[in-house]
């Protein structure tokens, strides 16, 4: 994960918006639970695909906080002057490839032979960038992209495993926890090449509490408790 500072203002009692990949639906509520024991501070969470969250920051939503589940949709909002502050990493997940009991099972070299796979759009889903990357090394991305069901996130891409509407997807090893009635069919074998990352920001005067918050040490145990690893300190 990687922290940075919106050019957004949080005042008075007004709950500060946290605006969070779908991701990390699971790990998020224990954080905002412990940032507020600990400062007091009001926070209210809203949920989406990261690329979605940077476009509405950058219509003007007022977020003083971003956690997204990678560095790329923050880039145009960098761009824009939107952000300011210093990346930091405080948290990684894995890439993994799941799929149904009554699935042929296959890895990410052969998952072209499937004709029905969900894969988050990678142009607003950064674990689709991090799919289509591992899909390109093997050289079956355009073919996978033609016939794969495009969806905004994660969360939909496990709802579609779980109703049979596809064979397999490629989601996140913390969502695959969440889903035990599915199988881990195989780990990113890029893993040495690409490290999936998430994202957090904070008003302008400061750094963010929050972000204090998820870099902490009881921080530190929320997010290796929900399947996270975090970088040394």
């Amino acid at each position: 994960m990687i922290a940075w500072l919106l050019l957004a203002a949080c005042s008075g009692e007004q709950p500060m918006t946290v605006a969070a990949a779908s991701s990390l639906r699971e790990v998020l509520p224990e954080l905002v639970t412990l940032h507020s024991e600990r400062t007091g501070e009001p926070v209210r969470v809203t949920y989406g695909g990261s690329g979605a969250l940077a476009a509405q920051v950058r219509a003007g939503a007022p977020v003083g906080v971003v956690v997204f589940a990678g560095q790329a949709p923050l880039d145009g909002l960098v761009g824009d002057g939107l952000i300011q502050g210093t990346p930091e990493v405080v948290a990684t997940n894995t890439l993994v490839l799941v799929g149904a009991d009554n699935a042929i099972r296959v890895g990410f070299s052969d998952l072209h032979q499937l004709s029905h796979i969900a894969i988050a759009d990678p142009d607003v889903a950064p674990v689709g960038a991090y799919a289509r990357q591992v899909l390109q090394h093997y050289g079956h991305w355009d073919e996978i992209a033609a016939k794969a069901v495009a969806v905004p996130d994660v969360a939909a891409s496990l709802a579609l495993v779980r109703r049979g509407e596809v064979q397999a997807a490629v989601v996140y090893g913390t969502d695959a926890r969440l889903a035990p009635e599915l199988f881990v069919w195989e780990e990113d074998p890029l893993v040495d090449e690409q490290v999936p990352v998430v994202v957090a920001a904070g008003v302008p005067a400061g750094p963010s509490t929050f972000v204090q918050t998820l870099t902490s040490e009881a921080g530190r145990s929320v997010w290796t408790s929900h399947g996270f690893a975090v970088p040394p300190q």
